[in-house]
């Protein structure tokens, strides 16, 4: 089972809705390959939503003028 975090809605916040995610392709979760095993988890761009809007604010969750927690993304960095 996924993790659930409380991400930003980009649609209440910015009037649209978020585009696939680059990382996982929408598919919110990742493979990652070790020889012959493979792993599946939760995609830590997308936070397991399978979609992603970087905020227009911040490039990393912080606000660029304070250092403070982005108001807007809430520290996330992104709007799912």
């Amino acid at each position: 089972m996924l993790a659930t975090f409380a991400t930003v809605d980009c649609y209440s916040t910015l009037g649209f809705a978020p585009g696939e995610c680059d990382e996982c392709e929408g598919r919110a979760v990742v493979t990652f390959h070790r020889g012959p095993h493979e792993e599946i988890r939760e995609c830590e761009q997308c936070r397991g939503t399978g979609v992603r809007h970087p905020c227009p604010h911040c490039p990393d969750g912080a606000d660029p003028v304070t250092g403070d927690m982005c108001e807007t993304c809430n520290g996330y960095g992104s709007l799912h």
